[in-house]
């Protein structure tokens, strides 16, 4: 099969259909279109940064829409896209900058017939000029309510680009809801790359941070409640807290809590070697309507380390409850860290990792393509 993929940007920090993909890569050919956007940029230290990385990258003096990437059979594609998508004349200038990169990229791979894949909700206007061809929507998130976006026109293009889509997939189950009047959609839960999670190597970043450790690694943002972790950690003072990853939020009011520690983001090749030394994961998200959609990559992530984990009330990892420690306020936090610190067996650290290994992207990403052989064309 060949693919085009619109997507977060290959290889910046592995999204859920990256992950699905880079399984897929020695059987298809695939066209990966780095992202478009769904928000507009806010004056945040985050968004400077990756906006500075964006015009970075486009007026480059060898800048060039494709990039050869690591693989024969993937050509990634980053176009000049602006990101101010509230207005419909820019809408339409990043329609005609983007289907110009495409076009070179499929007549450059002789792609004859394609498959178009988007795990972002505004690239129904793409779909529209590939008639014949199969497009499946991605869902991996509750767009309508994400922080930032403007919510009445995200609903509007992820419901035309539903309405185009021969498939839709979607992560968590609350978000099926949304595509109850598609007669092709499918619940396809976040799975884990359990060989990377157990290829670990001796690592000494958290050498000199007394245990217990409970960790966190992702992008920090509004949606995690890190006023819960502040209060757990402010009563547990020889309890320490380690958040690994980017932020796009203030964190000038944690100063002088000396057992919350940010370390900032560690390289994904490295990430297991530093995780594996906490003794918790925890997954500290608010739940919202945003987060009750959210099916955390995380989760099996740890499980793959076999580490305990301790989350918030998120629907999505009921199905899980016998891996999960569920907690709503700082008490049945530390009631839940006490009991998973004294009670780490070898059986259940073991019956984790089988967990993840049970929901490997291998699997995922066969579920993907035997629907798509069984879809009539």
């Amino acid at each position: 099969m060949n693919f085009i993929v619109f997507s977060d940007d290959w290889g910046r920090h592995p999204s859920s259909c990256e992950h699905i993909f880079r399984k897929l890569l020695d059987d298809h050919r695939i066209i990966w279109v780095n992202t478009i956007g769904y928000r507009s940029p806010k004056l945040n230290l985050y968004d400077i940064k990756r906006s500075f990385e964006k015009l970075a990258s486009w007026f480059s003096p060898s800048r060039d829409d494709h990039i050869i990437a690591e693989h024969p059979n993937l050509l990634v594609i980053s176009p000049i896209i602006i990101p101010y998508n509230n207005f419909k004349i820019i809408r339409l200038i990043n329609k005609w900058l983007m289907n110009r990169a495409l076009n070179k990229a499929i007549k450059e791979l002789n792609f004859d017939k394609y498959i178009l894949l988007s795990s972002h909700p505004t690239v129904g206007d793409y779909y529209k000029s590939h008639n014949g061809m199969i497009k499946i929507y991605y869902c991996v998130d509750d767009f309508t309510v994400m922080p930032g976006v403007n919510h009445h026109l995200i609903a509007k293009l992820e419901q035309e680009l539903a309405q185009r889509s021969d498939i839709i997939f979607y992560t968590a189950k609350a978000l099926k809801d949304k595509f109850h009047n598609h007669s092709n959609s499918h619940y396809l839960p976040h799975g884990v790359d359990y060989d990377h999670f157990s290829d670990l190597k001796a690592s000494n970043k958290l050498a000199e941070i007394k245990s217990p450790l409970i960790g966190f690694f992702g992008m920090l943002s509004e949606w995690v409640d890190l006023d819960l972790v502040k209060e757990v950690a402010l009563t547990r003072p020889e309890w320490n807290f380690v958040f690994i990853g980017n932020k796009d939020i203030d964190l000038n009011r944690f100063r002088g809590i000396d057992n919350l520690i940010f370390m900032g983001p560690v390289p994904y090749p490295e990430l297991p070697s530093v995780a594996q030394q906490f003794d918790i994961g925890m997954i500290p998200f608010k739940v919202n309507q945003l987060t009750k959609a959210v099916n955390p990559l995380k989760f099996l992530e740890y499980a793959s380390l076999g580490l305990p984990v301790v989350s918030t009330e998120l629907p999505e990892l009921r199905q899980y409850e016998e891996f999960v420690s569920f907690v709503a306020d700082k008490v049945s936090f530390i009631t839940a860290a006490e009991n998973l610190l004294r009670e780490n067996s070898g059986e259940k650290k073991r019956n984790r990792k089988k967990l993840a290994y049970d929901n490997s992207w291998l699997s995922r990403s066969k579920t993907i393509v035997d629907i798509i052989n069984h879809y009539p064309r």
